[in-house]
């Protein structure tokens, strides 16, 4: 199986040592020049699965940013 681009991205954010996205320019910095995302696909993201996933996640604040940044697109 392969995992969705959401599951992917909290995935990577939740795994990467020592990041901690703090605010808006962060993210997208995080995600359009460290792993080269385009930002049409930033905004196709479902938030709605995103935020069913932070409850249980490591780094819930660095997602909870995520969520606000493509809100804000």
């Amino acid at each position: 199986m392969i995992a969705s681009p959401e599951k992917a991205i909290c995935d990577k954010i939740a795994m990467t040592s020592g990041l901690n996205l703090r605010s808006i320019k962060q993210v997208m910095e995080f995600l359009t020049e460290d792993m080269r995302i385009d930002e049409d696909l930033i905004r196709g993201l479902n938030l709605d699965v995103i935020y069913t996933w932070i409850s249980d996640a490591p780094k819930q604040n660095s997602l909870q940013i995520l969520i606000k940044t493509i809100r804000n697109l």
